[in-house]
């Protein structure tokens, strides 16, 4: 179902020019036009699963009223969709040996033409 609802919102919205994108203008060329993006710590990253070392982390707590429908104003320029509440919630995170309270503004998804792409990170 959520597919279909993203689908039909990219068949109603006009897509904006983006400066970047996951084809021509995609990962292997940001840095040519953000410079910031060519150093170590910015994406594209790619995961090196078998590198990586356990670190145990207190549990994530959500705190909100999930039962309470939330409307949101969509917006697609054209590499992602973001969602952003009409009103503020109560939403929000803690535990994870995050360092306080973070509330939640908006949310996004980033899509490609198949399953290979679409994403600037990779696992």
């Amino acid at each position: 179902m959520l597919h279909l609802f993203i689908l039909i919102l990219i068949l109603n919205n006009t897509i904006a020019s983006a400066d970047w994108d996951y084809a021509k203008n995609g990962p292997d060329v940001w840095k040519e036009n953000y410079p910031t993006c060519a150093g170590e710590n910015q994406s594209p990253i790619n995961i090196r699963t078998r590198c990586t070392v356990f670190q145990p982390f207190s549990r994530f707590e959500f705190t909100s009223i999930y039962y309470e429908p939330i409307k949101f104003n969509l917006t697609n320029n054209g590499h992602t969709i973001k969602a952003v509440p009409n009103n503020p919630t109560s939403i929000s995170l803690t535990g994870g040996n995050l360092k306080g309270t973070y509330l939640f503004e908006s949310f996004h998804l980033h899509w490609g033409p198949n399953h290979n792409s679409g994403s600037e990170h990779q696992v």
